[in-house]
């Protein structure tokens, strides 16, 4: 084929060729640029299979746009063979670079470079539900700039493709870098690609093979049966933390593996960063070598004694001049202050509460920390090991200090309060009945936000009149006013902007600067959210589970430079815009570790002792499971940046498919028969609720339109009502504008909706017992949020049911047990419907589980059976949830990254 020219590609040279396509130099003769050309062997042309796969494999690799992948310019036919069009990577495949032989790995930081790279490739193919399956050292080119790029999806899966283009019970893949489950032709997903990924790095860093044989066979027996040794065994020298990762790649059980590609490059670029801090270098005294000779020694021995000694005094008392200088008693010098990073370890019987507010606050000073966990506020003096409950917090949550650091502010029972931070009682400020962060001025001014969906307002410290400082301006599609923050002046308040068709993703949001005495406003930046002040002169700002910092002039409130990051793996809620961060005046940096909100979470499946078992779904953003009645299928939102979409997935069969396509789509329900799947949907024009067949076929539905915005709650066993709570409804009461309220659809007839439960309080997250007489909800008419139990449709009377902080109610298949979520743990209560209603005690049914909190409140279901429920939880949530990282002399380091 040289010399040819295809279309309008001249074919110029052979590139190689592999199981799936031959691939060839070539010259786009239209734009004048080298291209590279992947034909399908002849010998599979005929296949429609084949023709299949290798389209799969342009689609695939067409849908990224990342710099460490191959980017795919078109996909043609040329006399009946296919081929597609791929950039022309002039570089080396990683092959050639590590060459034959295996004894001369790369050099360490080179290697970790190149893992970086794969992992962040990888990273971005798996977010687009694509699982390459055949990673190895042939399909990674790199340039010759340094950059590595992936090559061939031609065995890409996609995640949720019904039609299975690899059969059953065949391996793909290559031998020596398969992962177990491919070796016994199970079902591979993206964990597969993290082993891969595992020999890769195994190979680069040791320059041999995990798993050796002389044959195919030998190979595939070891990667089944056979730890992989440390490499540390290979390579004495290698730094046990790096073995440690690449081993917990290279487990076989694919649950027991690292779940996620992104935590990998996440571990790598930490390892890179903190050995490069911990390299010291060495410096050797040069000494000076005299050759005496003999003439020279009798010379200095006719010097008279006190000519011999001149020189070493006048030496002598130089260095001590010198050394006087540098350093003397009577001169302060400051010392130069270092970088340190700590860790602090909960009790085990503590899990820190990051639902909807923010966690942890440090002291202006540096000296103290709070947090909450477990519903109760502690306090932790950074020069002890221990931490105490504060009396007085209970059931509190967003904490905050004072500017001197004597008090501590907190929300609790729908209020804004204030306690001494050496004891005393609390004392309430304001109504708050579910806020949205604070900050405490140096003026004595509080500034929060107390609802959702409203403005800023201000307190004094004192107490007294609550001002409205900032309101939500419709007409500029704004919906919020939050997580506010003083600048230093003292009047200057910052704050995040969310808008009406992004209610639920903060991480493009506006943030914006108030005068807190002349209400002016002014916009700072746009891109993040959770904006704080570095008195160095920075804005740090959180977005996609990462801070980032860029230069700021309080005086003219102007960004002055580019954004660059600073710490990754900082937990956080893209749906709230809440960041697990805070920053004292003096320097010191603390948070929350772990990824964002609901992203990389895993369906589970929990037993009624509290054992869990993963369902062998891929990692997703989860929201929301609702479990079919045949208990065989889970509908369950996955959120993908702004946008949200409902999704199946079939537990037998390991399959995910699409039910909705674009736009905000919430809360699944499922009818009695299962048939169809309610949903609430919000396309940027109108608040809809659609129902759509549980199998795709057939469209849409739209059941009602033109409220506020809303989520489905349950579908009453009579198929006769959807239970709704429209969150947002603009009605004003006692604890402000935006409450939640429940009301009902009728499926039949016009379907106007009928209020069930509006009073001045928030009621949301109705379950409907199994033979639809009694609703159970929470609501905060106690100040905070509580389970009742209350007659169904015609309302009525209403008992209490939780004890303490209750959310979430279902009821269990046969009418006699509501569970409900508490911080931290499922409470079991038993419930009597004949002849009366009578509730039982609350019990922890299992505890030290934190669930991902999301705005509807619908965080697990109950299967059909009453014995297992499902739930979404990140891989590393109890580790995270149980530690408070601290970086001690930050500043520094952010000027570090400047110079």
């Amino acid at each position: 084929m040289l010399g040819q020219i295809i279309s309008h590609y001249k074919i110029l040279e052979k590139l190689g060729e592999g199981g799936m396509g031959v691939v060839y130099k070539a010259e786009d003769t239209k734009l004048d640029r080298l291209v590279a050309l992947k034909f399908l062997p002849p010998h599979l042309s005929a296949s429609a299979q084949d023709k299949a796969r290798f389209v799969q494999e342009a689609k695939a690799a067409a849908a990224m746009n990342h710099p460490n992948i191959c980017s795919i310019i078109d996909i043609a036919e040329h006399e009946g063979t296919m081929f597609i069009v791929m950039e022309f990577v002039d570089g080396q495949t990683l092959r050639e670079i590590v060459g034959a032989n295996r004894d001369s790995p790369l050099q360490l930081k080179r290697a970790i470079d190149i893992g970086i790279q794969i992992a962040d490739g990888l990273a971005a193919a798996h977010e687009k539900g694509i699982v390459h399956r055949d990673i190895k050292p042939e399909n990674i080119m790199v340039r010759k700039d340094g950059i590595a790029q992936i090559m061939d999806f031609g065995l890409a899966k996609l995640r949720g493709n019904v039609s299975r283009l690899t059969k059953e019970g065949s391996t793909v893949g290559t031998a020596g870098y398969m992962s177990p489950e491919q070796v016994q032709g199970q079902d591979a997903d993206h964990r597969s690609d993290i082993f891969s990924l595992g020999v890769l790095l195994f190979e680069l860093l040791t320059g041999q093979l995990p798993f050796k044989g002389v044959h195919e066979t030998a190979i595939a027996y070891e990667i089944v049966n056979v730890d992989a040794p440390p490499m540390s065994s290979v390579k004495p020298e290698i730094d046990p933390a790096l073995d440690a990762m690449v081993l917990d790649c290279l487990e076989k059980d694919p649950n027991e593996r690292t779940q996620s590609v992104k935590q990998v490059s996440i571990d790598l670029k930490r390892f890179k960063r903190e050995s490069g801090r911990s390299r010291v270098s060495r410096i050797t005294p040069a000494l000076p070598a005299i050759k005496a000779r003999q003439s020279q020694e009798s010379a200095v021995d006719n010097i008279p004694t006190w000519k011999k000694l001149l020189w070493p005094i006048i030496a002598a008392a130089s260095v001590i001049s010198l050394v006087l200088v540098i350093w003397s008693p009577w001169k302060s010098r400051a010392p130069m202050p270092v970088v340190t990073r700590a860790a602090i370890t909960l009790p085990k019987d503590q899990i820190l509460s990051t639902a909807a507010y923010s966690a942890v606050a440090i002291s202006p000073d540096g000296s103290r920390l709070v947090y909450k966990a477990n519903a109760k506020l502690y306090l932790r003096e950074l020069d002890s090991f221990e931490s105490t409950p504060i009396p007085g917090t209970e059931d509190g949550s967003g904490p905050f200090f004072s500017s001197d650091g004597k008090w501590i502010g907190f929300f609790s029972a729908g209020k804004l309060k204030k306690i001494p931070v050496s004891g005393g009682a609390a004392i309430v400020l304001a109504d708050a009945p579910d806020n949205r962060g604070s900050t405490w001025g140096k003026g004595g001014d509080i500034v929060f936000t107390p609802s959702p969906a409203t403005g800023l307002v201000l307190v004094r410290d004192g107490g007294g009149n609550v001002r409205q400082l900032t309101t939500v301006d419709s007409t500029k599609n704004e919906r919020t006013h939050r997580w506010p923050q003083f600048l230093p002046d003292g009047k200057t308040v910052m704050y995040t902007v969310g808008t009406m068709d992004s209610p639920d993703f903060y991480e493009d949001s506006e943030v914006e600067a108030v005068d807190i005495e002349t209400g002016e406003r002014k916009v700072l930046m746009k891109g993040g959210c959770s904006v704080q002040y570095i008195p160095t002169g920075f804005l740090t700002y959180w977005r996609s589970s990462s801070l980032f910092a860029v230069p700021f002039d309080p005086g003219t409130l102007e960004v002055t430079g580019t954004s660059f990051p600073l710490v990754e793996n900082v937990n956080g809620d893209p749906t709230t815009g809440m960041a697990g961060y805070t920053v004292s005046q003096n320097g010191s940096l603390a948070y929350i570790p772990g990824n964002a909100g609901v992203a990389n979470q895993s369906l589970v499946k929990v037993d009624l002792r509290g054992v869990m078992t993963l369902l062998n779904a891929p990692l997703q953003a989860y929201m929301e499971p609702r479990i079919s009645p045949d208990g065989e299928r889970v509908a369950v939102a996955i959120q993908s940046g702004k946008d949200a979409d409902i999704w199946v997935y079939d537990i037998p069969r390991n399959t995910l498919s699409k039910l909705s396509f674009g736009g905000v789509n919430r809360t699944p329900a499922w009818s009695p028969d299962g048939k169809r799947i309610a949903y609430y949907s919000y396309d940027g024009g109108k608040h809809k609720v659609i129902a759509k067949q549980a199998d795709g076929s057939g469209e849409p539905e739209v059941l009602t339109q033109g409220f506020g915005r809303s989520y489905l709650d349950d579908w009453s066993t009579d198929g006769k009502f959807l239970l709704l709570d429209i969150a947002e409804t603009g009605r004003a009461g006692p604890n402000g504008p935006g409450g939640s309220d429940i009301y009902l659809l009728p499926l039949e007839g016009d379907r106007p909706l009928k209020s069930f439960l509006v009073t001045q309080f928030d009621e949301w997250q109705a379950s409907l017992s199994p033979d639809g007489k009694w609703a159970a909800y929470s609501s905060s008419e106690s100040g905070s949020y509580q389970v009742y139990i209350r007659p169904f449709p015609e309302g009525g009377g209403r008992w209490a049911v939780s004890t303490d902080e209750g959310y979430g109610p279902q009821w269990a298949p046969d009418g006699k047990t509501l569970y409900y979520y508490a911080p931290g743990k499922v409470m079991s209560v038993p419930i009597q419907t004949v002849p009366s209603l009578a509730v039982g005690k609350p019990q922890p049914l299992f505890s030290g589980y934190q669930q991902k909190s999301v705005d509807s409140g619908l965080m697990y279901d109950i299967s059909p059976d009453g014995q297992w429920f499902v739930v979404t939880q990140s891989k590393d949530d109890d580790a995270n949830l149980r530690q408070i990282h601290l970086v001690l002399n930050w500043f520094d380091e952010i000027q570090a990254k400047l110079r």
